[in-house]
């Protein structure tokens, strides 16, 4: 009988341990942006990308910065092979540094103000960071992010 409930709570732990230390695509993220909406269906696939689409002028770094991150975390080369798309759109009249992501099966938008558009390339970064398993595979979990700052002024805390 002993051994019985010996085994159980060892399995009990095995089990516990296991859940406790699983990663989503949210993890990474810091600090947690205004609102965050997962969604559930087929995961976006980074190797499947056939264009980036950049609506904003001077636009060569954003690029950049995207393909570099993408490589890095996923080790694929964008554009790639496929009908999946990345779309940035600078809009005018958004707040300073405001940004949203929208990643559905089969494209990832990014729009916002331009400093908002290379705070959203480092959130998606976050995201595939904290999905380790999914971005190993080159895939994006569907999600809506909406952020902006918090405060009208940068400072040290």
């Amino acid at each position: 009988m002993r051994n019985i409930f010996i085994t159980l709570l060892l399995l009990l732990q095995y089990i516990t341990m296991g859940t406790a230390f699983a990663q989503d695509n949210l993890s990474a993220l810091l600090p947690m942006p205004r609102n965050v909406e997962t969604r559930d269906g087929k995961l976006f696939d980074m190797s499947k990308v056939g264009e980036i689409e950049c609506l904003m002028n001077e636009s060569h770094f954003i690029m950049e910065e995207l393909k570099s991150t993408i490589k890095h975390r996923t080790g694929i080369e964008i554009p790639a092979r496929g009908g999946n798309k990345i779309t940035i759109k600078e809009e005018s009249n958004a707040r300073h540094e405001s940004y949203t992501i929208e990643v559905n099966k089969k494209q990832i938008t990014i729009t916002g103000s331009r400093s908002g558009i290379y705070y959203a390339i480092k959130t998606l970064d976050q995201i595939l960071l904290g999905d380790v398993c999914n971005s190993a595979n080159g895939k994006v979990a569907q999600i809506y992010i909406e952020d902006s700052p918090r405060y009208g002024h940068r400072a040290v805390m």
